[in-house]
């Protein structure tokens, strides 16, 4: 049976998530916290509000997330 080009998509991203969890783990930052940290470091002048509009991250979780950081 042949395989779609979906299915080998979804299974690179999940080995790619696992990595990257395996890996930001060894610095104490979740894979979650990975994207708030990319976009501060592009936009450092930015607000909360800023980032929960441009990630979709509910504002609680957001400031949750960042007293963690």
């Amino acid at each position: 049976m042949t395989e779609s080009f979906a299915f080998y998509v979804s299974v690179l991203r999940k080995q790619f998530t696992q990595y990257c969890t395996e890996k930001l783990a060894e610095i104490n930052v979740t894979y979650g916290q990975l994207f708030i940290l990319i976009f501060v470091g592009k936009k450092e002048t930015c607000s909360p509000k800023e980032i929960s509009l441009a990630l979709k991250l509910d504002a609680g979780h957001l400031t949750r997330t960042l007293s963690k950081l």
